[in-house]
């Protein structure tokens, strides 16, 4: 029996999903730049997990770099566990939630990106930033 293709398609982007997840697990520290306002969100969409970045990140470590923006370090767990919450809320919400939706699956491709550009690393895992804002540029 053949699958549909939206079958095929969900178990490709599962696996995918799955792969990113384990190489998420092997970055050592990354530093994740976004608007405070993103951030509480995040934090907010963790509350039913019981993992939220607020818990993982404590607030000394949260450095503000303007009006608005803040600079989080993470860990790869922290990654992974960013990487299924977005998923899942990107997967969940629907046309009541558009703007849900949208920031999910934003913060998620990007993240997803930075991930899938691991194996372009060296062999401790260090990545670049990753900005969650079109507008900003970080200085090092």
């Amino acid at each position: 029996m053949k699958w549909p293709s939206w079958i095929r398609d969900q178990q490709t982007n599962q696996r995918e999903h799955q792969q990113r997840m384990h190489r998420a697990a092997g970055v050592a520290t990354v530093k994740l730049v976004c608007h405070q306002d993103l951030w509480d969100q995040l934090d907010l969409w963790q509350i039913s997990s019981g993992h939220r970045p607020a818990e993982w990140v404590a607030p000394e470590y949260v450095r503000r770099i303007s009006h608005d923006m803040v600079e989080v370090p993470l860990s790869g767990l922290n990654v992974a566990a960013l990487l299924r919450i977005t998923r899942r809320h990107r997967l969940m919400t629907d046309a009541r939630h558009p703007e849900l939706h949208a920031v999910a699956g934003s913060v998620y491709d990007r993240i997803a990106a930075a991930i899938d550009a691991v194996e372009d690393t060296d062999s401790e895992g260090l990545l670049p930033p990753i900005v969650l804002e079109d507008e900003f540029s970080p200085v090092a």
